[in-house]
């Protein structure tokens, strides 16, 4: 059985700055066997989209990040509903 592991991050837009360096450091150490991992960034960006094919787990935006909008309410929802059912 493997461990679940969710990351949560605001953006990954580079692999050069210091938070983000580490975080792809760490998914693509962890052994695939053992663990079984997920990345949510709450908003995309070019790079995370050019280079998400070479990140070692399977990702999703989940667009939070104005207040205002409603979406961003529902989008919570949906963030809780993934953390519920995958239950890292």
């Amino acid at each position: 059985m493997s461990i679940k592991i969710a990351y949560i991050i605001d953006s990954l837009n580079t692999d050069l700055a210091g938070t983000e360096k580490q975080l792809i450091k760490m998914i693509n150490g962890l052994d695939e066997t053992k663990f079984k991992k997920k990345l949510i960034c709450f908003s995309s960006h070019p790079w995370f989209e050019a280079n998400v094919s070479s990140l070692r787990c399977s990702s999703a935006v989940i667009e939070i990040n104005q207040f205002k909008a409603l979406s961003t309410y529902l989008n919570f929802l949906k963030l809780i509903k993934f953390l519920q059912e995958y239950k890292p």
